[in-house]
């Protein structure tokens, strides 16, 4: 059977095509724990843009940061408690000598891999009639020294968003409202990029 030189190109290009829009390998983890299958825990780099207004306000854009992501999904792990937690590993030093600890954590239960989630005090399951804890979101921002200075915004006025990507590569949060204690708000939005071997 003879294979017409037009077809043999066709399937060339569809595989140059198609090799050319992998993307770039992941770089490896500084560290690296697996506590079971389908539990890692894993510091990555990664750069972050992040938005703050209100009774705080900060404005970052490619800033390097250390996150960890605890992540737990198949396996043998029952699904009520697939989870995920996104943060820095240690506090992100700012410009003007603050330091920014920030973080998003999904309700056990609800995580299924990349989509989109919300975030909110609701949980994502119940066991025994007694409903698991909720998700989490928060960020602070303070100094150390003499003079200590710690703001913190750590309740949901409103739902936060949560989106995430395959192998967690991206991702970003939206919370249109989140309070302090003393009752101050904020609006955060905040998303990350894993490095890359590239990068």
């Amino acid at each position: 059977m003879l294979i017409r030189p037009t077809l043999v190109g066709s399937l060339l290009l569809t595989t140059l095509v198609a090799c050319g829009t992998s993307e770039p390998t992941l770089a490896p983890p500084l560290s690296a724990e697996t506590e079971r299958p389908g539990h890692t825990t894993r510091v990555m780099r990664a750069s972050i843009d992040m938005a703050v207004s209100g009774d705080a306000t900060l404005n970052l854009t490619d800033q390097e940061a250390k996150l960890s992501i605890v992540e737990i999904l198949g396996g043998d792990n029952p699904v009520n408690i697939w989870f995920l937690s996104i943060s820095p590993a240690q506090p992100v030093d700012l410009p003007d000598g603050r330091l920014l600890l920030f973080s998003a954590d999904l309700s056990p239960g609800l995580y299924r891999g990349p989509g989109t989630y919300q975030l909110s005090e609701g949980s994502g399951t119940t066991i025994g009639g007694v409903a698991g804890p909720g998700s989490g979101a928060y960020v602070q921002l303070f100094r150390t020294g003499p003079q200590p200075e710690v703001t913190r915004f750590d309740r949901f006025g409103e739902p936060c968003r949560l989106e995430v990507t395959k192998e967690l590569r991206t991702g970003r949060v939206r919370c249109p409202s989140l309070l302090a204690e003393d009752d101050g708000e904020v609006s955060l939005s905040w998303t990350w990029t894993l490095a890359t071997a590239e990068d």
